[in-house]
């Protein structure tokens, strides 16, 4: 069975979200997000419309840059191999300097493969299917 998670629904709550994402990771149930339309504002910043893409991990790091001291970030993977996020926390992202948490991967290369933090992930993503 395929869970959605539609980030349009009036009940939708960003903490939750990230509990469900974390807890689905722990079980290694395979995760995609998708883009909604919007091509152009999503060009702009690396990203494709109507557009699927894997979610590979989700953590919860420490950082100097970020509010609370901690950030969600969630590494995404674009199937077609190019094309990358290139806003906060994307390979050449000026927030990995203040990053207290050592072991997460960057390629600095267009390979396809970002990260990116799970506020600026809800605004350009609309939804979350899981396979359970």
């Amino acid at each position: 069975p395929t869970f959605t998670i539609n980030f349009d629904q009036d009940h939708f709550n960003l903490d939750k979200l990230w509990a469900q994402l974390a807890y689905f990771k722990s079980q290694s149930f395979p995760m995609g997000c998708a883009t909604g339309g919007g091509d152009d504002q999503l060009k702009q910043v690396g990203l494709c419309g109507s557009h699927a893409y894997s979610i590979l991990e989700c953590r919860e790091i420490e950082s100097m840059t970020a509010p609370e001291g901690r950030v969600r970030l969630l590494r995404i993977r674009n199937p077609h191999g190019v094309g990358e996020w290139t806003g906060d926390w994307s390979d050449a992202s000026a927030k990995w300097s203040g990053l207290l948490s050592p072991g997460l991967e960057r390629s600095g290369v267009d390979d396809g493969t970002f990260w990116m933090d799970l506020t600026h992930f809800v605004m350009g993503f609309q939804l979350v299917d899981v396979c359970m």
